[in-house]
């Protein structure tokens, strides 16, 4: 009894075929049929089912199904195009209901740049990286990932609700990031000038309505440590960007030479700042800046240009302290008064030097101002 399939033939340009067993045709069930699909070109079958971005280059599709009763499985599935091969097993355990399936994924040399233009996100960097993990469903239908992404030097695990693309809507992920180079996150940051240095970028990503929100973040890399909330609108190559951030670091002149800016010093200058920050044209508007450099408290307000060098980059800043030889201790050998002291100036980056201007200082019961260049 039942049906034995043997098929071969072709379709267009594309081979196709079928050969296995369905015990019960009727219903169908009993359903054991290996099948494969083959083509000279990945976009072409694309476009034919409604999927654009795919490369113009030869595939083949091949895998085993079966179905018992309810239980729907999809075994040694495998796609390869070009050098890149898709292999997944799953199964779907209440069918026709198709909550609470699962399917494990392995991907070796996925462009992501191609994976982007098929979910609707043209702008996600190109990675050729591989992947590894579990897509599944829990018995409210909520679709989750866990997944882990490595591209050489850098590794990026996913887990949580992946939402619907291509807008992901109901989307909450905890994502790792780390690597051994920085400049692989220009996508992410609106800074021309980033160090090749290691880094792990932590936090909670959710979609609400048409804007990305992100949880807890917080980004290591080497002088300095950031925390942030942030709100977007897409991931990649962001146009509206706000975030509220804190800056920890154990010697702010260091941090900034992996930047590019030469200060030089002799003695570490701590910092703890935190702050707004948008995103708007030639770079970051910084607002509502607060917290120590050194030994001394500030507050202000200014522009950290999107330059290569970070050149034109602006600073209003408030100042005040016991000690004013703090102030310069890091920089110069000398024996300075400890005085109060009170300040403030407006400050530009002109790679490498800095124009201070509308400098007005008290310290102790003497008054300055003034405009220098350093």
């Amino acid at each position: 009894p039942g049906l034995l399939i043997d098929l071969e033939g072709e379709l267009a340009d594309f081979g196709l075929g079928a050969h296995g067993r369905i015990e019960r045709p009727a219903v169908p069930d009993g359903i054991d049929v290996a099948f494969y699909l083959d083509g000279p070109s990945m976009a072409e079958a694309g476009a034919i089912v409604g999927l654009e971005g795919f490369k113009d280059v030869p595939f083949d599709v091949s895998g085993t199904m079966s179905r018992q009763g309810s239980v729907v499985k999809i075994t040694d599935g495998r796609l390869r195009a070009a050098e890149g091969q898709v292999r997944l097993s799953g199964v779907l355990p209440h069918f026709p209901d198709i909550d609470d399936w699962q399917a494990d994924l392995e991907i070796t040399r996925l462009d992501t740049s191609v994976l982007g233009t098929v979910l609707g996100t043209p702008n996600m960097p190109q990675l050729i990286c591989d992947a590894r993990g579990r897509l599944f469903s829990d018995v409210d239908g909520v679709e989750l990932v866990d997944l882990k992404v490595t591209d050489g030097d850098v590794d990026l695990v996913l887990d949580g609700s992946m939402g619907h693309p291509p807008d992901f809507a109901g989307a909450h992920l905890k994502a790792r990031f780390s690597g051994k180079d920085l400049t692989r996150l220009q996508s992410l940051i609106p800074l021309e000038s980033l160090p090749a240095a290691p880094f792990r970028l932590n936090g909670e990503l959710s979609r609400d309505g048409e804007i990305w929100r992100i949880g807890d973040g917080l980004l290591q890399s080497k002088g300095f440590s950031i925390d942030f909330h942030a709100v977007l609108d897409r991931i990649f190559e962001p146009r509206r960007l706000e975030f509220d951030v804190g800056i920890v670091s154990d010697d702010l002149p260091v941090a900034l030479r992996e930047y590019g800016v030469a200060v030089e010093t002799i003695a570490p200058v701590p910092l703890a700042l935190r702050g707004s920050a948008k995103l708007v044209e030639g770079g970051l508007e910084l607002s509502e800046l607060r917290g120590s450099i050194g030994a001394v408290d500030v507050s202000g307000h200014g522009l950290l240009s999107g330059a290569d060098d970070l050149a034109g980059s602006t600073i209003t800043v408030n100042a005040r302290g016991e000690e004013f030889g703090e102030v310069l201790g890091p920089f110069v050998e000398a024996d300075l008064p400890g005085q109060p002291f009170d300040l403030a100036l407006d400050a530009t980056y002109h790679a490498p030097l800095v124009s201070i201007d509308r400098l007005r200082a008290h310290i102790g019961a003497n008054t300055l101002s003034g405009d220098l260049t350093l």
